[in-house]
């Protein structure tokens, strides 16, 4: 059959051709939209008739939760804007207590100020705030910093030199020396309440120690005197408790005893300052040192300023 023919047949039977009837058939839309996908953009070409069309064919889930704007029913139309934000749940730990949210917001930091927890310049936080869009915990370890000004005591130098005039075993200071002082301003960290560095800004020497010379003597010592006949025997005296009890009673006196007490800017078993414990030598904190090394400081600044450091439990001291 011909081609004519055919054509013919068909028209007989009542089957027109588009062109034979004027009638053109409709041809899908081809419309470029920019969708926005967890904050990642791109254009899009698409021929869906609403946002939830083309979410469909693009494969995009926007099950509950999901925030999609402009609408899943609205139409779509050339050059609009589509944005899709997935829900995401993050959980921040801060100050000993746990919290969680499921949120569509941008970023970590976003997040955390939908759920009201601020963060301070000091404070150290696990991940980046800029991060997001995934399920994920953060810790926030809450931080301070304070800048301190301390007197630090530079141990003065102690010279022996040799002097036959001297018994062995004798000593002379042929020059006096003294301590120094050293001004310093330091940078104090705090994580959670604990101390975690600490950082020296400046120093400065206002008081130069003096090297103290000492002769030691090298002169043989003369024989002994033949001893004395032993008188009767006499009962000792009671033994004195010495400085020892006398630092017992200040302790018990001061905080019961206890060396890993903190009160205020007193700290310790002899509630020392953070200038008196630097100035007798020690480092860190007094209330993380041991009871021996409490005392030991202790007794170094009773050396220097006498009891004025405890004045209601200095009464103990001589």
């Amino acid at each position: 059959m011909t081609a004519t023919k055919t054509a013919a047949t068909l028209t007989a039977v009542g089957v027109f051709s588009a062109a034979a009837t004027g009638l053109a058939l409709a041809t899908p839309t081809t419309t470029e939209v920019t969708l926005d996908v967890d904050g990642h953009s791109a254009v899009v070409s698409t021929t869906a008739g609403s946002v939830g069309e083309l979410l469909d064919s693009e494969h995009i889930s926007h099950a509950a939760g999901t925030e999609v704007k402009p609408g899943l029913n609205v139409p779509i139309y050339a050059h609009q804007q589509i944005e899709v934000d997935h829900a995401w749940k993050i959980t921040v730990k801060v100050a000993g207590k746990t919290q969680s949210k499921w949120t569509t917001a941008d970023s970590v930091g976003a997040a955390l100020n939908e759920m009201g927890i601020k963060v301070g310049p000091n404070d150290k936080v696990s991940v980046p705030l800029t991060s997001g869009h995934k399920n994920m915990t953060v810790v926030i370890k809450r931080g301070t910093v304070k800048e301190m000004n301390l007197s630090v005591i530079l141990d003065k130098h102690v010279q022996q030199v040799p002097d036959a005039g001297l018994i062995q075993g004798t000593t002379k200071v042929v020059q006096a020396g003294h301590d120094g002082v050293e001004h310093r301003v330091v940078k104090v960290d705090w994580v959670d309440g604990k101390l975690d560095h600490i950082k020296v800004l400046s120093r400065k020497v206002t008081v130069q120690p003096v090297t103290e010379v000492v002769a030691v003597g090298t002169k043989p010592a003369p024989a002994p005197a033949p001893a004395p006949a032993a008188p009767a025997a006499r009962a000792a005296p009671a033994a004195s408790s010495g400085m020892s009890g006398a630092w017992a009673q200040v302790a018990q006196c001061e905080t019961g005893g206890s060396p890993s007490i903190v009160a205020g800017q007193f700290y310790g078993m002899y509630m020392m300052t953070l200038d008196a414990w630097h100035a007798a030598g020690g480092t860190g904190l007094p209330s993380q040192a041991s009871a021996a090394e409490q005392t030991a400081r202790a007794q170094n600044l009773y050396n220097q300023l006498g009891s004025k450091p405890w004045p209601v439990c200095g009464k103990y001291l001589p």
